[in-house]
């Protein structure tokens, strides 16, 4: 009942002119709708593509007309995300695929709820946008909008052993200290010494709404968790790969997480469940085996992301005496 009010209230502030507002409500109906076939889930991507198509937003239409349709749109109307989706991939310059979409609307058109009145008026107006596509294939204009490759910065050169830091940064180890970064060279203003990936992350709850859950880049079309209200994804394969690892374990507690203030024992239990318990049982007696000089003396290659590095991590300088408790609540 909840999603349905706020897809209305949406629907309500679309009509009125208020694009924020509506795609703030319809993304709010999102999380609390059920995915279930022929439930509000469908119906509320279906609307939330119709505004990404007044605002220009092709790509998020499609991939939303795509979810919407996966998700058990009624066959009845589904000509209408056909034809939608159409257009936006004529906008994009993907012809093929706009033809084809064009074909689908026509011949679902006909199981439509439509009478025959409107049928004939929806019809006429599919045969005019397959031959403006008609014309744009005949023009040669058939090989999409190419959008730049998204590139991640990188160093001119890395450290060899710590390949998360350039080269200008060299790790050093004294005892008492544990490792600890020095510069190797003259470092310029504004020059790149480090580029991390996490082994675990988490996003602060205040951001949990408009940010991926898996890979914390912030969504303009947030698409939520299939049974919880309390996360969303910016893609179907962020949801799965957290479904497949950890997320499986803070399904419907997200809240009791957040809530009980844990500080870094929420990374620490998302660490242990970003992997299967077997994972670390059958390999105890290494994971005992804590090594605070990896990367240091020996040939090891240090990697952030690896689990190895993340075990061999060690206390701050001066914190020795402070218990585990304490330790993890500054950490976070």
């Amino acid at each position: 009942m909840l999603a349905k009010a706020l897809k209305e209230k949406g629907n309500k502030s679309y009509g009125g002119g208020d694009n924020i507002e509506a795609m703030n409500l319809y993304n709010q109906a999102l999380c609390y709708s059920s995915c279930e076939p022929g439930g509000e889930y469908s119906v509320i991507l279906a609307n939330r593509s119709a505004l990404w198509a007044e605002l220009g937003e092709h790509k998020l239409v499609e991939e939303d007309v795509n979810l919407a349709i996966e998700s058990g749109y009624p066959d009845k109307m589904v000509f209408k995300l056909q034809e939608r989706r159409s257009k936006s991939r004529l906008a994009m310059k993907n012809l093929d695929l706009a033809s084809e979409d064009v074909s689908l609307a026509s011949t679902n058109l006909k199981d439509s709820n439509l009478d025959e009145a409107k049928q004939k008026a929806k019809s006429k107006d599919l045969d005019k946008l397959k031959t403006l596509i008609e014309k744009e294939i005949k023009s040669g204009l058939n090989n999409g909008i190419v959008e730049s490759p998204k590139t991640c910065p990188s160093f001119k050169q890395k450290n060899v052993k710590f390949p998360s830091f350039s080269d200008a940064v060299q790790i050093k180890y004294g005892e008492g200290r544990g490792r600890y970064a020095v510069a190797g060279r003259e470092i310029k203003v504004g020059e790149l010494i480090a580029i991390e990936t996490p082994f675990v992350s988490l996003i602060d709850k205040e951001f949990s709404k408009n940010h991926c859950w898996n890979c914390l880049l912030c969504t303009k079309s947030p698409i939520p968790c299939e049974q919880c209200s309390g996360v969303v994804y910016c893609s179907k394969e962020c949801r799965q790969n957290a479904n497949d690892t950890y997320h499986r374990y803070e399904c419907l507690y997200t809240d009791i997480l957040y809530q009980a203030h844990l500080g870094a024992w929420h990374l620490a239990y998302r660490a242990l469940t970003s992997r299967p318990w077997a994972f670390f049982s059958d390999n105890l007696d290494q994971y005992l085996n804590h090594n605070e000089k990896s990367g240091v003396d020996n040939d090891d290659v240090y990697k952030s992301e690896d689990i190895m590095s993340f075990n061999n991590l060690v206390t701050h300088d001066g914190v020795g005496c402070k218990q585990a408790p304490e330790l993890m609540m500054q950490a976070h």
